[in-house]
């Protein structure tokens, strides 16, 4: 019985960290997409995939580059800049 509780806590500590790499995972794959999109001059696109990282709590310095981009092709000025300033924020 003892064996089954602390597996089972070993697992409950390990959760998150899976969780956290599927996170990776999936933003690595976003960001791919959303660099074809763009590459295709689908900004609409390429902002929706850009985004979906932003929502996973992934602060990345390319990806607010590139965002800052989409959005710049989208003459959506005020958002290109404020994702510009992120990525300066994060690499100056």
């Amino acid at each position: 019985m003892k064996e089954k509780i602390v597996i089972f806590g070993l697992l409950l500590l390990l959760l998150p960290l899976l969780q956290a790499k599927s996170n990776t995972e999936s933003a690595s794959a976003l960001f791919t997409k959303g660099n074809k999109s763009y590459d295709e001059g689908k900004f609409d696109q390429a902002i929706a995939e850009y985004e979906k990282i932003v929502n996973l709590g992934i602060k990345n310095y390319q990806v607010f580059y590139n965002l800052g981009n989409a959005y710049f092709r989208q003459n959506q000025l005020w958002k290109a800049i404020l994702n510009y300033r992120r990525a300066f924020v994060l690499k100056p």
